[in-house]
């Protein structure tokens, strides 16, 4: 996005493109509609938030697996749904308090990472006693067998 500055808008009305009054109105209304609005572009704290957003998402997904089997169904279940409450409401808290859209974002996708966490259905086979498929185990067979 073009980021016009008062110094341009002078100028056009020095080129008498505008009128000083057209300028200071237009000055006006685009430092209202930007004031409030992060915009996303390429600097270092926006770098530094999706880095943080790619840590907590792989450290949930690493975490959350490996804790699956420690706390069973039902237990890896519950986990995921509160970090995806608290994902929600973080993202809430930083849309609604402090009009950051950009980490807002990334907790949303982190809410989001978190279902098929809580919901897979090979980790789910532990809970419901159903037994593994032919295909499964041709796979695992297969897999093991290094073929």
């Amino acid at each position: 996005m073009i980021e016009i500055a008062r110094a341009d808008l002078d100028g056009a009305v020095r080129a008498g493109i505008v009128s000083a009054e057209q300028a200071d109105r237009l000055a006006a209304y685009l430092g209202g509609a930007t004031a409030g609005h992060e915009q996303p572009r390429f600097s270092f704290v926006h770098v530094l938030y999706y880095l943080g957003g790619m840590i907590a998402i792989g450290a949930m997904s690493l975490f959350m697996t490996l804790g699956w089997n420690a706390l069973g169904g039902w237990g890896g279940c519950v986990t995921a749904i509160l970090y995806g409450v608290l994902a929600l409401l973080l993202s809430h808290w930083f849309l609604e308090q402090k009009q950051l859209y950009i980490p807002a974002g990334i907790m949303a996708t982190l809410a989001v990472v978190m279902v098929p966490l809580g919901s897979s259905p090979r980790r789910w086979r532990s809970v419901t006693g159903a037994r593994t498929s032919r295909i499964e185990i041709f796979t695992s067979s297969s897999i093991g067998a290094g073929s």
